[in-house]
């Protein structure tokens, strides 16, 4: 008999989880579990502005796909949905159809830029591994370009770095960037370029009255406090009006004369064409799911993490953090076996454990269980954290040795493309 085939499309913390779930039955020969991604590795997407500016190495913030599921008999394909017909069960794959008898849609998201004019084309984001890569270069090129720059004016645009958004990814990059870029003066361009201490400045634009709105009081004036601290000049209760090549207008009238900006202002789910009798309902690009994380009137269509819209108690809805998609991974996999087994369905239900924030070397923020921490105890909590979220120890050995050796060196400035 042909067994139920399973697809996945999408290989972040929700795909991966949902799969690692149903291995087992895998195994048993119960059901056959495709996952469908376009690049051939899961990211560890949390690290990635280590990455950006040299505290860690690309390749330490992935793993591959096929190793992780190496003899499970879980399947991979490398590919991009196009659609997703949910009348017939059948997917379209860069042209190439695929049927299925369950389908978890766990896609992710994609910068929101909120239709502010020149925002995508002038700013530079963090969702993916190259995009990493070109934050650190351009970093670099920053002061490269600018070595032997005689005109006070140029130097200072070309090293005046923005920062859009005041969540934790704004306030993580700012932090870095800000120890990445002192490593780099004070280093290497100090006394051997035409380059000022004060040609440098970085700022963070920021909404909300206050950074890391989500957390407590006492945590948002510390983080606050931190990044002043390392040089960031905080914008608060201001948005961006506007970004052009070299500028962004702010709606308080003012402007920034800058060419590196990073947007870390919102998201926006990335959602697959689906096709079917009655348009499953879709909210802000969310899909509306009941409370076993079915799409709403859909018995064989799963959705979770950024891509679905889940009802709370408070209407607020959930966060877009990785512990949620990982915890609806699980509900997910038993849910779509106890529909198998024609059995009763598990209700998805979750209350955030805590949220962890770093802010440069040895200083980490985190509030857990409705408790608050700060410092560098804090600093090794979060990256023990995070370490333990790798699925291989292979690669939890790799990240600790980088970490390690970053605490007795620079940080790396080669240029990769």
């Amino acid at each position: 008999m042909k067994k139920p085939h399973v697809v996945i499309v999408g290989a972040g913390f929700g795909g991966v989880y949902t799969a690692q779930h149903l291995v087992p039955y895998v195994k048993k020969g119960l059901i056959d579990v495709t996952i469908i991604n376009q690049t051939n590795y899961f990211l560890f997407t949390p690290l990635l502005h280590e990455v950006a500016t040299g505290g860690l190495s690309g390749r330490s913030v992935t793993e591959s796909i096929r190793h992780i599921f190496a003899g499970t008999g879980v399947l991979f394909h490398q590919g991009t949905v196009e659609s997703v017909d949910i009348k017939k069960r059948e997917l379209v794959v860069d042209g190439k159809h695929m049927s299925y008898d369950y389908v978890v849609l766990a896609t992710g998201a994609v910068t929101n830029f909120y239709g502010i004019k020149g925002a995508k084309e002038h700013s530079l984001v963090l969702k993916n591994l190259s995009d990493a890569v070109e934050i650190r270069e351009r970093i670099i090129d920053a002061f490269e370009d600018t070595s032997s720059v005689d005109i006070a004016e140029k130097r200072k645009k070309d090293l005046t770095f923005v920062v859009v958004g005041g969540g934790a990814t704004g306030v993580e990059m700012a932090a870095e960037m800000a120890e990445f870029i002192d490593m780099l003066y004070s280093r290497y361009f100090d006394g051997a370029s035409t380059i000022q201490k004060d040609d440098i400045s970085i700022h963070l634009i920021n909404m909300g009255a206050e950074v890391l709105s989500m957390l407590d009081q006492t945590l948002r004036i510390k983080a606050a406090r931190r990044l002043e601290a390392l040089g960031v000049t905080l914008h608060m209760n201001t948005s961006v009006t506007e970004v052009t090549s070299d500028r962004v207008t702010l709606s308080d009238g003012s402007s920034i004369d800058t060419s590196f900006v990073f947007w870390a202002g919102g998201i926006m789910p990335i959602s697959p064409a689906c096709i079917s009798s009655s348009e499953p309902v879709c909210i802000g690009g969310k899909f509306v799911v009941d409370t076993f994380l079915r799409m709403k009137g859909e018995m064989d269509v799963f959705v979770l993490g950024d891509t679905a819209c889940v009802e709370t108690p408070d209407n607020k809805g959930y966060p877009a953090l990785a512990q949620i998609a990982v915890r609806q991974a699980k509900i997910v996999a038993y849910n779509i076996m106890a529909s198998l087994g024609h059995q009763p369905l598990r209700v998805f239900s979750y209350v955030v454990r805590g949220t962890l924030v770093s802010l440069g070397q040895w200083y980490a923020i985190g509030q857990v269980f409705g408790m608050t921490f700060s410092g560098k105890i804090m600093w090794w909590v979060w990256r023990t954290v995070y370490l333990f979220n790798f699925h291989s120890w292979v690669k939890r050995f790799k990240i600790a040795f980088e970490w390690t050796e970053g605490l007795f060196t620079s940080r790396d400035i080669t240029k990769l493309r």
